[in-house]
């Protein structure tokens, strides 16, 4: 079928198709989702047990426009207890927000770093970035970084904090070289790299 026939016939098909949607709204009754009564806000509530239109937030809950809470910047030191399991909800938080734009480990080479090219994200392990304390790293987990978004709205403080501690584990794990480990986890790291 060539193409100067396909069209009509497309036409045709969509126009028997379209007319079937009038009879299809007509059905739906669609003025009755349009039309509905609404409250504007602290208008009293005429049926129901909230006196209000305004209702009370969850707790918990959290105002988009809240102010965070201030953190020293040069914080030299996580103020949560840094145990096992801090130090795993931090690798699981990192691997889920941090690392598609960071990569696992830190190196800032996912693949989808190349096609960043407004400003690709960096190495975390810039001399820059590692000599910021703890307080410093937060806020950028907290409040964002140039191009990079603040994470206060997906990553609770005791998360962020975790973050910080998974990154600094990072940096150990990434940059120690053997001979720098105490001599039994050496010969274990020994054992672990041969083939």
């Amino acid at each position: 079928m060539s193409t100067n026939t396909r069209r009509p016939c497309a036409l045709l098909v969509a126009g028997l198709l379209l007319g079937g949607c009038e009879e299809l709204t007509r059905r739906m009754d669609l003025a009755r989702m349009i039309d509905q009564p609404r409250l504007d806000a602290f208008e009293p509530v005429p049926y129901g047990v909230d006196p209000d239109a305004v209702r009370v937030p969850v707790e918990g809950t959290v105002p988009r426009e809240a102010e965070l809470g201030a953190v020293d910047l040069a914080l030299q030191e996580i103020p949560v207890p840094v145990d096992e399991e801090l130090l795993h909800l931090g690798r699981r938080r990192f691997e889920t927000v941090c690392a598609a734009c960071h990569g696992m480990l830190g190196f800032g080479n996912p693949g989808v770093a190349p096609h960043m090219t407004l400003r690709p994200p960096p190495s975390l392990y810039e001399p820059r970035i590692r000599a910021q304390p703890p307080g410093q790293l937060y806020a950028t987990v907290t409040q964002g970084y140039g191009l990079m978004p603040g994470y206060a709205r997906w990553l609770d403080e005791r998360e962020r904090w975790a973050v910080v501690a998974h990154l600094q584990v990072l940096w150990i794990s990434q940059t120690t070289r053997l001979a720098e480990l105490p001599p039994r986890w050496a010969e274990d790291a020994r054992t672990e790299l041969q083939p």
